[in-house]
């Protein structure tokens, strides 16, 4: 089993940014030295009076402080962007980071930055599983043609060739079946929420691993799974600092 580290890159609007990236790099540094496999943090947009740092500038930052571990964004919110954008980013984080990268997609939920972006929400499912298609088209060929519902390429390609093969690997978030069945056929693993009880995650993998095999795929090198908790001094302390909707979490993943 490998553990990795989640980073909360939001923070409360009064506090020192300068502080909590601070901070980020000193758990970073912890985190490898103790023997961390894997760095992860979120995306989302516009979530004022609360402060948030991006993704891939904070991961890019952390690249030297993460020595050998894995990195990556838990999660892309696919439908807000274009593959063609998801794609350059991604092969950019594998040449930066030597080929520790890994792409975790997902639907994304918050209907403000649709809104703000212009997407209907009606059109997750249709955008993310027909950006996933040109994603690994992007990844694999040398030039594409790709004329959809959503998006059109012409002949082009990117600026820059994977480093891992036959790409960076595709993790697909999902909560419910039919996100898992789609995080089967689509992706190289399933990235289940923190919230979902253990019988939750002993049915949807069992319903990942009946789709994958409906499909003629071979069984996930990686079985990530995500579990919220606290380290602390004792118990009274971690309830005074969990009171609050930041206090005191780190997110933890195991695959």
């Amino acid at each position: 089993m490998k553990v990795g580290l989640y980073l909360l890159n939001q923070c409360y609007g009064d506090q020192d940014i300068t502080a909590v990236l601070a901070n980020a790099i000193e758990q970073v540094q912890v985190a490898r030295d103790c023997g961390f496999a894997s760095i992860w943090c979120g995306e989302h947009y516009l979530v004022s009076p609360m402060q948030f740092i991006q993704p891939y500038q904070l991961l890019s930052r952390l690249i030297p402080e993460a020595g050998g571990m894995t990195l990556g964004i838990n999660l892309v919110i696919v439908p807000l962007k274009n593959p063609a954008q998801i794609a350059e980013e991604a092969v950019t984080m594998d040449l930066l980071t030597g080929g520790r990268f890994v792409l975790c997609l997902g639907l994304g939920y918050r209907e403000e930055e649709f809104s703000t972006f212009g997407v209907p929400m009606n059109e997750r499912v249709s955008r993310f599983t027909e950006s996933v298609e040109v994603l690994k088209r992007l990844f694999s060929d040398k030039t594409v043609s790709h004329q959809g519902e959503h998006y059109a390429i012409h002949e082009l390609g990117l600026g820059l060739r994977r480093t891992q093969r036959p790409y960076p690997p595709i993790w697909i978030a999902g909560t419910v079946d039919a996100a898992v069945r789609r995080a089967a056929r689509l992706g190289d693993a399933w990235m289940n929420l923190f919230t979902l009880s253990y019988d939750q995650l002993a049915h949807q993998k069992a319903v990942f691993e009946e789709e994958r095999a409906k499909a003629g795929l071979s069984a996930p090198t990686e079985w990530p799974l995500m579990r919220e908790c606290y380290i602390g001094a004792s118990a009274e302390t971690a309830l005074e600092e969990c009171a609050g909707p930041l206090g005191g979490k780190y997110d933890f993943y195991a695959s």
